[in-house]
């Protein structure tokens, strides 16, 4: 159904009906149980696209009815007052484990489980006293999910409390990543180009040194597995297998989970994955036993010129949107002396649509992907036209090639190589 860019509330309620009753056919012919509150509900829908486009359309007229519903009035209190507890919240259960402290098929009390919030736990009966998991919180048992939430809480929930100050002081901060709210918050006084990654690296605050971005690692690997960020875009965005024998460069690849997934589906390929040193230990844990000659891991700064000479394709999977176009332009340029004529250099990344051309929840990801650089790096989100021009501004032989979308997505796969 579609819907009208200024709805009443009767539009809406009949878009959720409608979109309710086919998505719930659709898990049905997919033998796949509707979710619930139970705490053997299923973590996530089936990543089927008719699946995923009744469901988002299901949450995005849920959220403009609930906007409706309160009036603008009252939905400006609600988030200005209510918004920020239920992330504290949220970020407390995180912080001291408490997802943990919950057995999955047992309960726990009140004196030990003081706090339940947007049905993340719930009272057993009525008035028992003990506490017992939900599909939401169960979910939150897994360590990656809690290194997510951990850093988008904890490291930007806390930077964004900044941002009217970063304005202030820094203006648009001459696009250097020392001149932001993640930098008065976390480490004010710097100097301007000491960055949100520089402190990831260098943080003992809280544990061993380094362990901030240990954690920032895990959490960037549970992002192919939310909400249209699965694997299967990335492989199924370029012909990898055109390639042939050849070598892919993971730049600034973390723990490999992306190189790993290549070079399972495509075996004749070789991943060289580049990221900070202090990833490697977790690299080398993670990695599959049978991948050990096929993706290794070599410490590199994307700031230094390219050591990998002559390989087929050079990849950076979010990894433009954490910097300026200055830098940007720095990064691509370190490239380009390595690179053969037949090489490419793939984009994995947000591809900013127009407005009103995706839902309201896809919509929102973008925006709050887009504030969230703004924050922590002086950095924005690009439309393909936007990717054109920043990899010309690098070097007039590069052009975009090819730009490839997922089904109902903003996350895409921008290949770039010479004219």
């Amino acid at each position: 159904m579609a819907m009208s860019a200024n709805p009443l509330l009767k539009d809406l309620a009949e878009s959720i009906n409608a979109n309710v009753a086919a998505l719930t056919t659709q898990l049905s012919k997919l033998d796949h149980a509707e979710p619930t509150f139970s705490n053997d509900g299923a973590p996530d829908y089936p990543q089927d696209p008719e699946v995923q486009r009744s469901r988002m359309a299901v949450a995005s007229a849920a959220l403009d009815l609930y906007h409706l519903s309160l009036g603008p009035s009252l939905f400006l209190r609600t988030q200005s007052f209510a918004a920020k507890f239920d992330t504290m919240v949220l970020e407390v259960l995180n912080e001291f484990k408490v997802f943990d402290a919950v057995p999955l098929d047992g309960s726990t009390s009140y004196s030990d489980i003081a706090t339940m919030s947007n049905r993340i736990f719930a009272e057993k009966e009525p008035n028992s006293g003990r506490v017992i998991h939900t599909a939401t919180s169960a979910a939150a048992r897994s360590p990656r999910l809690q290194a997510w939430i951990g850093h988008n809480l904890n490291d930007m929930g806390k930077a964004c409390a900044h941002m009217v100050d970063s304005l202030r002081i820094f203006g648009d901060g001459d696009g250097e990543p020392g001149r932001t709210a993640v930098a008065l918050s976390m480490f004010p006084g710097r100097d301007p180009n000491y960055g949100f990654y520089s402190f990831l690296e260098d943080d003992d605050q809280g544990g061993e040194k380094g362990w901030r971005m240990k954690r920032f690692g895990e959490a960037m690997s549970f992002v192919p597995s939310g909400e249209g960020l699965e694997f299967k875009y990335i492989l199924d965005g370029l012909d990898w297998g055109a390639f042939g024998e050849g070598v892919i460069v993971d730049v600034g690849g973390s723990i490999g989970h992306v190189s790993v997934a290549v070079a399972s589906k495509f075996p004749s390929i070789k991943c060289i994955v580049q990221d900070f040193a202090a990833l490697e230990p977790r690299f080398k844990e993670s990695l599959p036993a049978n991948m050990g000659d096929r993706v290794t891991f070599q410490a590199h700064d994307f700031f230094n010129e390219q050591p990998v000479k002559g390989a087929n394709a050079y990849l950076f999977k979010h990894i433009f949107h954490n910097w300026s176009d200055k830098y940007r332009i720095r990064i691509l340029r370190n490239i380009i002396p390595a690179m053969k004529k037949e090489s490419s250099i793939v984009i994995v990344d947000t591809v900013v649509p127009p407005r009103g051309v995706v839902i309201t929840v896809e919509e929102r990801l973008v925006l709050g992907m887009d504030i969230q650089m703004a924050v922590a790096f002086n950095a924005k989100e690009r439309s393909g036209q936007e990717w054109a021009t920043l990899v010309k501004q690098a070097d007039e032989r590069l052009v975009v090639k090819n730009i490839t979308m997922p089904p109902d997505g903003v996350f895409g796969v921008v290949e770039v190589g010479f004219q």
